[in-house]
């Protein structure tokens, strides 16, 4: 959107990029062929977000790389691969887009997505191009990965046949590394990432800041969550204590609040369609500043979430009627786990069980809170200026 809307910022960054020879990656979901025409002249290079058949061919008729993505966010490659099978390939990569702990320990990474594309009827030498050498000529090191030729890096996957992509034998830079499910080479060592400077310069908030004041309008714009990633919007009744508007409980329309990791601005708002009840969430996840992310229908529980994950140096925190149900640390910049995978799978999976527990019908709540941030995705969304809504590019609450 400040792309087409020519903000000298962002065109003289993608200018910058140019001159260095660097791709630029774009996320252009629901955008029409005018726009990603526009889009690609201003320099744009691929594009991770096709989900309809035409978004496919529009991305390749213009230039541009199309990544098909399947995995924990969105599994576009069922819809996407009867269009992808009768077109050149050579533009077209197989991606991943996030995938959630449980799915890589349960399912895989890339070999899924490959095994998943040849059940959708993709040939196995087309699946297993999109993702080694068509990636790595996009990226333009092709000289040294993403084939089995003389001059390159011997990192080599021998499979048993090409229908199941999980390797019997991994080779690395030319010696093997495990081969039949077990670790051959030596184990690297968990690094010692030792003490990362907790981000936020503040330690605590108070009630005051949580305060919305009420304003010349009966109704307020509220978001609606549609599904794991994207929001509406609805329009809310106002409901006031003096001049401070409440969050409906009974409607599942909870304050929200959040403010970048300096606390200079506080943006304010409200969410409907969690559907847990729980008094008081707070989380520093949330794209795309990884911010303080504040949600709630008791201001005393939204406090003390918050200030629990400030006590913490980030990571999440779960609260209601003064009782701190659950408190997931993340010590590396309030946005990563220092657990091993199992174990991340498993807390994650208790903060979302929880959250189902307590009425929420949403795949993974904790996921979708993270989104709640998110400005590349429509339609309404948080900031610290307030509630943004994306088609238009303007604060409307």
């Amino acid at each position: 959107m400040r792309i087409l809307k020519n903000e000298d910022a962002i065109l003289e960054r993608l200018l910058m990029a140019k001159s260095f020879g660097r791709n630029i990656e774009g996320h252009t979901l629901g955008a029409s062929y005018d726009k990603l025409n526009t889009l690609t002249a201003a320099g744009i290079t691929s594009c991770h977000e096709s989900t309809k058949e035409d978004d496919v061919r529009n991305r390749l008729r213009l230039g541009l790389y199309a990544m098909i993505r399947h995995s924990s966010i969105r599994s576009d490659l069922e819809a996407l691969c009867p269009v992808v099978k009768g077109l050149p390939k050579d533009s077209m990569m197989l991606v991943s887009d996030g995938v959630f702990a449980h799915d890589l320990i349960n399912k895989g990474y890339m070999d899924f997505v490959i095994k998943e594309a040849i059940r959708f009827g993709l040939a196995p030498i087309d699946a297993i191009k999109m993702c080694t050498l068509n990636p790595a000529r996009y990226f333009k090191v092709d000289g040294e990965i993403g084939s089995i030729t003389p001059g390159r890096i011997a990192d080599i996957l021998l499979l048993e046949h090409l229908e199941n992509p999980m390797p019997i034998m991994v080779i690395e830079r030319g010696r093997v590394a495990a081969e039949n499910g077990h670790l051959i080479a030596e184990s690297v060592p968990f690094p010692d990432i030792g003490n990362i400077h907790n981000p936020y310069v503040f330690n605590s908030i108070d009630k005051d800041e949580l305060a919305v004041e009420r304003k010349c309008y009966d109704s307020v714009p509220v978001i609606s969550i549609v599904d794991r990633t994207v929001t509406g919007r609805i329009d809310a009744p106002v409901k006031t204590n003096g001049d401070k508007v409440l969050p409906l409980r009974d409607l599942d329309v909870r304050k929200a609040l959040y403010t970048r990791r300096d606390k200079k601005q506080w943006g304010k708002g409200f969410v409907h369609g969690i559907g847990a009840d729980i008094g008081g969430i707070a989380l520093t996840i949330g794209h795309e500043t990884h911010g303080l992310l504040v949600l709630g229908f008791d201001d005393d529980d939204m406090v003390l979430a918050a200030n629990s994950v400030l006590r913490m140096g980030g990571g999440v925190a779960l609260v209601d009627k003064g009782e701190v149900l659950h408190t997931f640390r993340l010590p590396y910049g309030a946005v990563m786990s220092d657990l091993r995978i199992g174990e991340l799978a498993r807390e994650l999976e208790k903060i979302n069980g929880i959250m189902r527990d307590r009425g929420s019908s949403l795949d993974d709540p904790l996921w979708t809170l993270g989104f709640l941030t998110f400005t590349s995705i429509v339609e309404l969304r948080l900031t610290v200026s307030g509630i943004y809504d994306v088609r238009k590019g303007e604060i409307v609450f």
